[in-house]
């Protein structure tokens, strides 16, 4: 029997690489939960003389002074334990997908790497897109680094009968994949050298002073959505795509008669302090309109606690709901004419999305283009808040025009940026191995 311990993502991620490479689903030890932790199964443990695989990511970083205490708690108990299970099981499972992937017998083979950020939807459509100029002549290959996305994708490639395989692995296992021709990545870790990869990521974030030749160890290529966003300093090392923001095609293609511009105010509070600090402004606004609060409590978990009381409290207003979803629902892009948010790229895609404005809380003017939104100071008061407020509802059509001018003009490939980095894999592809 295997154990894997902890059980959080990475538990849950470690333990999907086991049973895809031993064909065997471990237990998952886990101390929060009644009759799962440690002591429950040290007896079983030891019995059998098990070896506990710790869920140990060290590459990342991440959590390892809890795994360090919890080697103190392993080592006084007696309980055996492999502290580098994840990265063997890493080479285990690039292994066996190598061999699969090798005998196909097809060439063409792009690496998309899932990431679990709302749905995935950074990817937009385009493996569906790489299927449909392809066919059978291509091969996909999803890495997914949270287990969510892997039984998500799982389903697709059941559903659909598309090409494509997929497995679990950390992102910062992915340099070990050596047999793709393009690697598709969302996040930045290192890349192997002998293989394209592309960083499609949040392109929504602007790389205008970012110097991104430190980056070549990480990505060849850089998705950017719009030219305010392009580096001033071009990169000697880089291409950047003026590819556009992919993300946008799948949610355009969701609101299609929807309509926008709805009647309410939409507040996007990125943690727990940005909440209190619009909280004043909640409840001033409340008194007119209705509003929806996107909380963000898969991001903080824990830490939203106290205010989670403080949310209940609000939703005894029959004007006041809440959108907790790990993707924002459809609802609220619909239902909103304004955003309030502080730094968050939401500023941008809510604007782009709904041809309705950004209301942004900072301290200093930051990047937003007057054309998209305003900013105003963190600390307003509650009245001058509900001031502008009420003048970009009496000005919701002038917005609509300037927010559709600045896509028109500084958005890449907007609704079709799958479309263009699709293009610009098979342009590769083609080029790599001829026509077909």
């Amino acid at each position: 029997m295997y154990y894997v311990y902890p059980s959080g993502w990475t538990g849950k991620l470690l333990a999907a690489m086991v049973e895809y490479v031993d064909g065997v689903c471990p237990k998952l030890v886990d101390d929060a939960v009644f009759g799962s932790g440690l002591l429950d199964y040290k007896e079983e443990i030891l019995k059998t003389h098990s070896i506990v695989l710790l869920a140990w990511d060290k590459k990342s970083g991440w959590n390892d002074s809890t795994m360090q205490q919890l080697v103190m708690k392993l080592q006084k108990f007696g309980i055996p334990y492999e502290e580098n299970a994840m990265e063997q099981y890493a080479l285990k499972v690039v292994e066996k997908l190598k061999a699969n992937v090798l005998s196909k017998g097809i060439r063409r083979c792009v690496g998309i790497e899932l990431g679990g950020m709302a749905e995935d939807k950074h990817i937009g459509l385009l493996d569906d897109l790489l299927v449909e100029i392809f066919g059978k002549n291509v091969l996909i290959l999803y890495f997914c680094g949270f287990i969510e996305s892997y039984k998500r994708i799982l389903r697709k490639i059941k559903n659909n009968n598309i090409p494509a395989l997929a497995v679990c692995l950390s992102p910062y296992d992915l340099a070990m994949v050596d047999f793709v021709d393009v690697l598709c990545k969302v996040s930045w870790t290192l890349k192997n050298p002998s293989v394209k990869t592309i960083e499609i990521g949040h392109s929504m974030s602007d790389f205008s002073k970012m110097d991104l030749d430190q980056y070549e160890e990480y990505f060849d290529d850089l998705c950017i959505a719009s030219s305010d966003f392009y580096p001033k300093t071009k990169p000697q090392m880089i291409t950047c795509l003026k590819s556009g923001y992919l993300a946008f095609d799948r949610t355009c293609a969701e609101l299609v008669g929807l309509g926008s511009g709805g009647g309410g105010i939409l507040f996007d509070a990125y943690d727990e302090k940005e909440f209190y600090g619009m909280l004043p402004l909640i409840k001033e606004v409340l008194k007119e309109y209705k509003v929806r609060f996107r909380a963000r409590f898969f991001t903080q978990g824990s830490d939203w606690k106290q205010s989670k009381r403080v949310i209940e409290m609000l939703l005894q207003n029959p004007n006041f709901s809440v959108d907790a979803n790990w993707k924002m629902s459809l609802e609220s892009y619909r239902d909103s004419f304004v955003l309030v948010c502080g730094a968050t790229t939401m500023q941008y895609t809510f604007p782009l999305l709904t041809l309705c404005p950004s209301l942004v809380l900072s301290d200093s003017l930051g990047s937003l283009s007057e054309n998209l939104g305003v900013v105003c100071a963190k600390d307003i008061s509650p009245s001058a808040f509900l001031k502008i407020v009420q003048e970009i509802e009496a000005n919701g059509l002038i917005w609509r025009e300037k927010i559709l001018h600045y896509r028109k003009t500084k958005c890449y490939n907007f609704g079709n940026a799958s479309a263009y980095l699709a293009e610009f894999i098979f342009n590769f592809l083609r080029r790599k191995y001829g026509t077909k």
